[in-house]
């Protein structure tokens, strides 16, 4: 493939320059960018937080270009106060120079940085015409893959003690040898499976066998709702990494799926999975302004994370992104202040890895105000749980429901989990979906605006609040000593549009467009969360979804 027949996500947010940098092969895993040839440091005052602390990522092609200038050009991230530095060896068919690599670890760690090495599993073999989509993600099942992947691993090992992995540690091959190993599995099964035998055999075994001190570190991205999908599987993967580093990169919710909030839903997730693992989170400032830049530092911060890596050294200080951060730098005082309520997520919703169904919905409480947290601990201490269509497998949501009314739960539940439990909820399927124009409740009548429809309704329990006057929003259930609610949330034919140029689901943002929507389901928490509290910090700015 020819650079300029590169049409993929990353590609389209190469900077308009005519001098860019070479990169690697296509498709590429970073935009590319021009030369940095000023070394002006960032302005405004060191930060010097005591809660958390930030770290710098230099891609492959980073250390390539700056890594023999590197005294000046670290002198730009000054008033960052930087901790640690994190140096890549290889990606998108790349290597670095071994000596370059040691001698600018060298300097840094002169200068008073932790270094440490990074890997992006990118360009294994040319086998990316069998993805999926387009996409520079490697097949794990070819040999030469494998052969590199591991001497990648092996010569990282032999210089650092600790390597993270980017991001593209993930599989979208559909090519022969990856349909045959597949057999009559599902495709997810396959890939969990195979990421987790690679991982083992071609990255820790010789990480170790040539550096018994190595730690390795795992980053994973921000769409944990189809991990499984490509083979992240958050139920064996993650656990056979020394750490974890979360994505919390939400980007402009205007133009994606993500939400502000989203970064702080993700990272207490992941570590509530794995406590111990789970401290850093890693975010870039693609499709990004001042604002969401630094939100996503707040998100993270709030969710509880210690250490920040921005990504990365080359992208920063570009011209148009200098005063991004600049705004990060100022913000850093508030961020760390704001942080000491990491503690407020106080209504769990369950969620089981691997599951499907109800998608993009969780963050929409957290953007109502309400101070959820995403678990799939069942012996949750709190008197009031969420269900998703995400918290079981199907065939066990009956099972898991009377375990919670058994322990005396409030439960409240989506319209997808209730209506399987037939023998409690009634739900009726609807002929032809019906649009709604007015939410009803407590003697309030609002309009929607949004293009939002059921096509299913709660026919059974009390109604709380009503659609167009005639459909339950909210019914309620008194079972036992469990109060319930069930909530049928309509789905949207209204879009946004992507830097793709995609049109892309807008989800559930009608929430957030209709007040007495939002205060009906909002009340319900009242009595269980500080939801007011929670609705003033929830977010570092104020944003119109």
């Amino acid at each position: 493939m020819k650079r300029e027949e590169d049409d993929s996500f990353i590609a389209r947010l190469s900077y308009d320059s005519d001098n860019l940098r070479q990169l690697g092969k296509v498709p590429i895993s970073v935009p590319e960018d021009p030369y940095i040839s000023s070394f002006i440091s960032f302005s405004g005052e060191k930060v010097n937080p005591e809660k958390f602390f930030y770290s710098l990522f230099f891609t492959a092609f980073d250390v390539r270009d700056y890594g023999g200038k590197i005294e000046k050009f670290i002198k730009i991230f000054t008033p960052l106060n930087l901790k640690k530095v994190y140096l890549e060896t290889y990606r998108d068919g790349f290597l670095v120079d071994k000596n370059l690599i040691l001698d600018t670890k060298k300097i840094l760690e002169k200068k008073g940085f932790k270094v440490s090495g990074a890997i992006t599993t990118t360009h294994l073999s040319d086998k990316n015409q069998f993805n999926e989509i387009l996409s520079p993600a490697s097949c794990y099942t070819d040999k030469i893959a494998r052969k590199r992947l591991k001497e990648i691993f092996e010569l990282t090992a032999a210089i650092f003690n600790e390597i993270i992995i980017d991001d593209w540690y993930f599989t979208l091959c559909r090519c022969s040898y990856c349909q045959k190993q597949k057999g009559k599995k599902e495709w997810y099964e396959f890939r969990c499976k195979l990421l987790y035998d690679v991982a083992k055999k071609y990255i820790i075994e010789p990480s170790r066998k040539v550096n018994k001190k190595v730690k390795l570190i795992l980053k994973l991205p921000q769409w944990y709702e189809d991990f499984h999908k490509s083979g992240y599987d958050l139920n064996k993967l993650i656990y056979i990494f020394d750490e974890v580093a979360v994505g919390t990169e939400t980007r402009d919710y205007k133009v994606q799926r993500y939400m502000p909030v989203h970064g702080a839903l993700l990272f207490k997730y992941i570590k509530n999975l794995i406590p111990d693992k789970v401290k850093k989170v890693w975010f870039d400032i693609y499709i990004c302004d001042e604002k969401i830049f630094s939100e996503q530092a707040y998100q993270s911060v709030l969710g509880g994370a210690e250490e920040i890596i921005l990504f990365c050294a080359g992208v920063l200080p570009q011209k148009n992104n200098r005063t991004i951060v600049e705004n990060l730098i100022k913000n850093t005082d508030k961020i760390e202040r704001l942080s000491g309520f990491s503690k407020i997520f106080s209504i769990p919703i369950l969620r089981k890895a691997n599951t499907e169904g109800d998608y993009k919905l969780h963050q929409y409480f957290l953007m109502m105000g309400i101070p959820v947290y995403l678990t799939d601990n069942i012996n949750f201490k709190e008197k009031i749980v969420i269900l998703t269509a995400q918290s079981e497998i199907e065939k066990n949501y009956k099972k898991l429901f009377l375990k919670l009314i058994n322990n005396k739960k409030n439960i409240v539940m989506t319209i997808n989990f209730a209506k399987v439990i037939k023998n409690y909820f009634k739900v009726k399927k609807i002929e032809n979906p019906i649009k709604i124009n007015t939410v009803n409740y407590n003697k309030k009548e609002a309009e929607v605006k949004d293009n939002i429809f059921i096509n299913e309704e709660i026919i059974n329990g009390k109604s709380v609040a009503l659609f167009n006057n005639a459909y339950n929003l909210v019914s309620f259930f008194k079972i036992r000593e469990s109060i319930i609610w069930v909530i049928n949330f309509p789905f949207t034919t209204d879009t946004i549009n992507t830097p793709e140029g995609n049109k892309e689901s807008a989800d559930y943002r009608y929430l957030l467009h209709n007040k007495i929507m939002a205060e009906v389901i909002r009340d319900i928490f009242r009595n269980f969360a500080n939801v007011n509290l929670y609705e003033k910090i929830k977010t570092l700015y104020r944003y119109e979804i």
